[in-house]
């Protein structure tokens, strides 16, 4: 689809996080430059409207775009966020959310979280962390 680099940026999004980062000397292919420029837009997409510190929307809006994903929000009405990654139009969006959401849980398992179940429900959307 034209996404590059490790965290997988299009070209558009990129150079809009460059200049909301004062930057104009980056190279997508390079994984610091790459690794800076996602990890903001994630940021964003977390602090913004669409997710409101959600990370499973986060995560959805930077798969298939936060217009995107306010619209399946609209259109599925007020669903818990397992049920609407369900409901998604895009099987890619749903996987991606599904095998990070795993992986999160898993690290997290290795990594000692105390609660798993409340650790979920922080990446659902569910609870405040």
């Amino acid at each position: 689809s034209g996404a590059i680099g490790l965290l997988q940026l299009m070209p558009a999004t990129a150079a809009e996080m460059a200049d909301r980062l004062k930057t104009s000397d980056y190279d997508l292919k390079n994984p610091d430059h790459n690794l800076m420029l996602g990890s903001y837009y994630f940021q964003r997409l977390m602090d913004g409207q669409t997710a409101k510190n959600r990370v499973l929307a986060a995560l959805c809006s930077y798969n298939a775009g936060p217009t995107r994903f306010r619209g399946w929000e609209q259109s599925y009405g007020p669903l818990p966020m397992d049920l609407l990654l369900d409901t998604l139009d895009y099987a890619e969006t749903r996987q991606y959310g599904r095998n990070v959401i795993l992986a999160a849980l898993n690290y997290a398992a290795l990594y000692g979280e105390e609660n798993l179940q409340d650790y979920f429900s922080w990446l659902l959307g569910e609870t405040a962390r």
